[in-house]
């Protein structure tokens, strides 16, 4: 987990330094268009490190439930897996950028995000997990 963490740091510290890169070069060149362009990937790497930042900020919440369907993405390219988990009478629908690996009818504990409803982490569930928060009170996914 130590070595995820710290490979996430230096990627983002990359990005920024990239960054800063080319927004000083925006400043730096007197040509119209290289300032231009400059800013332009300044720029995008700027709201690429909000959006990740926004990410980075949202809650980690848990759902457990039977795996109901999953569903191919229509694009190919940065296209999203659906999947649908439910549990009793309630059904939620998930998403996932990379190939889901459920079995439909298993039983799943998916960790996802608050707003986006991303899963960033899945296990098959036990029958002592099921219900009682035994995510929640895992201390890898303390908040």
């Amino acid at each position: 987990m130590q070595d995820a963490k710290r490979q996430a740091f230096i990627r983002l510290s990359l990005i920024s330094l990239v960054m800063i890169l080319f927004l000083f070069g925006a400043f730096y060149f007197k040509n119209i268009i290289i300032k231009i362009i400059f800013a332009i990937i300044g720029g995008a790497l700027a709201a690429l490190l909000i959006r990740i930042l926004i990410a980075y900020k949202r809650k980690k919440l848990y759902f457990d439930g039977k795996i109901i369907s999953v569903t191919k993405p229509k694009r190919k390219i940065l296209g999203k897996y659906s999947i649908v988990i439910k549990k009793g009478k309630v059904s939620k629908k998930f998403y996932a950028y990379t190939d889901p690996k459920f079995t439909l009818g298993k039983d799943y504990v998916v960790v996802y995000e608050e707003k986006s409803l991303i899963i960033m982490d899945s296990q098959e569930a036990k029958f002592q997990m099921m219900g009682q928060g035994a995510i929640g009170k895992n201390p890898k996914y303390r908040m």
